[in-house]
């Protein structure tokens, strides 16, 4: 059995690695604005730089549209800008009628040269009801990340280059819906080009890579990978339970 200073330097270990982890917006801010002109309200998607240097950032924008049976569609879209000193820029502008009866949800995140998660934000901009169902004392205790997960668990994006390396990603997508997996990171499925004609697939869950590998063109290969990646994804999320049990114990 551990003893009491042991426990309490496991959550104090803990405590400073997620706080690590939550470091977003500090340099380069993603910002979800929204602002009505009658019966209209117009949200825009931005990205402004807190820094003397020239970033490239990937940002990905997340638009959640759920109706009265809450049933929930989800698009999205991609790009990498670079962004001067100190600019700020918009990526993105939508507008939507106030009369609408779907809850809309946006999210923008953010990502450096190293596939880093950056910058964030989420804003419900049409028929917002998540205050009346946490309630004022539930939404004070709730962490940042809890927060965000409200309504991105599962997340699962790509950044393929080749036929295989999409492939892989058709694969792995596949068992990832079939198993529902519903973790609150974001699971990222990236390939970079390496040697030669050459390319290395990488399995990433928040800043974590759990599964890396060169690529094949044979299907059964792929397969065989995709199936390794789940298991390492799936383990991910266990030990991060896990993690989160002993914080709430102690």
């Amino acid at each position: 059995m551990l003893s009491r200073p042991i426990i309490l330097l496991i959550f104090c270990v803990l405590s400073i690695c997620s706080f690590s982890q939550q470091q977003t917006n500090t340099s380069i801010v993603a910002e979800i604005k929204t602002q009505s002109f009658g019966e209209f309200i117009e949200a825009q998607a931005t990205i402004k730089s807190k820094t003397e240097i020239i970033t490239n950032v990937r940002y990905v924008l997340y638009v959640f549209r759920e109706d009265k049976q809450e049933v929930v569609n989800r698009t999205e879209e991609s790009d990498n800008i670079v962004i001067q000193p100190n600019e700020e820029v918009s990526v993105k502008t939508s507008i939507y009628n106030i009369n609408e009866t779907d809850k809309i949800t946006l999210m923008l995140l953010l990502y450096d040269d190293n596939e880093k998660l950056i910058g964030r934000d989420r804003k419900v901009v049409l028929n917002n009801d998540e205050e009346e169902k946490r309630g004022a004392k539930l939404e004070s205790s709730k962490s940042e990340d809890e927060i965000y997960s409200g309504r991105i668990r599962g997340i699962l994006t790509e950044d393929t280059k080749t036929k295989p390396g999409r492939d892989f990603y058709i694969e792995f997508s596949s068992i990832y819906r079939l198993q529902q997996m519903n973790g609150v990171e974001v699971v990222k499925v990236y390939e970079r080009f390496s040697f030669g004609r050459s390319t290395i697939m990488e399995v990433q869950v928040g800043n974590t890579v759990v599964h890396r590998f060169f690529t094949q063109p044979r299907r059964d290969f792929l397969l065989e990978q995709a199936k390794i990646a789940i298991v390492n994804v799936s383990r991910y999320f266990a030990n991060v339970e896990r993690n989160q049990s002993l914080i709430r114990k102690y």
